[in-house]
């Protein structure tokens, strides 16, 4: 798992924390929070997935793929990422 580069507390309610502390610790607790905030940021396109490695610590792509497959983070390619690869590949081909 990546290391996290820093983490600052997360304003949680009462009885949820006391949940999560008991299934935690306190010490994965605060990764925990930061790597959920993350992958949501990346998931509602708040950050770019690169932005989300380079927050969470991945230093290699594998890890990277392994980490936002396990959390259902996929890299979309869109009709429009297609059709300017289409376009690329016709001027290289010139």
């Amino acid at each position: 798992m990546a290391q996290i580069v820093h983490v600052e507390p997360v304003a949680i309610p009462e009885g949820f924390r006391a949940i999560l502390l008991g299934n935690l610790g306190e010490t994965n607790l605060a990764a925990w929070e930061t790597r959920a905030l993350v992958v949501e940021a990346a998931r509602q396109h708040i950050i770019s997935r690169n932005k989300a490695a380079t927050l969470l610590g991945f230093e290699d792509y594998e890890s990277r793929e392994e980490f936002f497959n396990q959390y259902e983070l996929f890299n979309e390619y869109t009709v429009e990422m297609l059709d300017e690869d289409f376009r690329t590949i016709d001027q290289i081909n010139l």
